[in-house]
């Protein structure tokens, strides 16, 4: 598991912290459709040599199988509509409002997740329950730090 932690101590980019608002609109990271497509190649891959394993031992295809494999297949468009933005005191991401402040600890996880084939990004945010699943998101890392660390990468 790979941990990449930043400290946004004097980073922000409002210098204000969360106290005003959502402040000015900075970038928007859109969904990765490269990655969602290849994520859909390799479970499509998946299911048809478990189909041909099916057929070749025997076994009757049922029409449960095909609807499993299916949903299994066609998972990872759900993603297509994840959407981040960045703002001068936070990021917007799904609906819910994510504070960055001058004491704000990110953590950015990268690991293995059991039922993807590639690896998977997470972003916590100190403060926040649950962290945001960003694997799917285009260049949310890079576009992060463009936001708040002042670089331009």
């Amino acid at each position: 598991m790979n941990r990449i932690e930043t400290d946004l101590l004097s980073q922000s980019a409002s210098g204000r912290g969360s106290g005003q608002g959502r402040g000015s609109y900075l970038f928007a990271a859109e969904p990765d459709r490269r990655r969602i497509g290849l994520e859909m190649l390799i479970r499509l891959a998946v299911c048809g040599f478990a189909m041909v394993l099916f057929v070749l031992q025997g076994a009757e295809f049922l029409l449960l199988t095909g609807v499993v494999f299916s949903a299994y297949c066609l998972w990872p468009l759900l993603h297509m509509g994840d959407r981040m933005e960045f703002y001068q005191n936070g990021i917007l991401y799904q609906g819910q409002f994510y504070p960055i402040g001058q004491r704000t600890r990110v953590v950015w996880t990268g690991s293995r997740f059991r039922m993807s084939f590639l690896p998977s990004t997470f972003l916590d945010i100190s403060g926040c329950r649950e962290r945001i699943d960003v694997s799917f998101m285009q260049e949310a890392q890079k576009l992060f730090n463009r936001a708040y660390s002042g670089g331009i990468y």
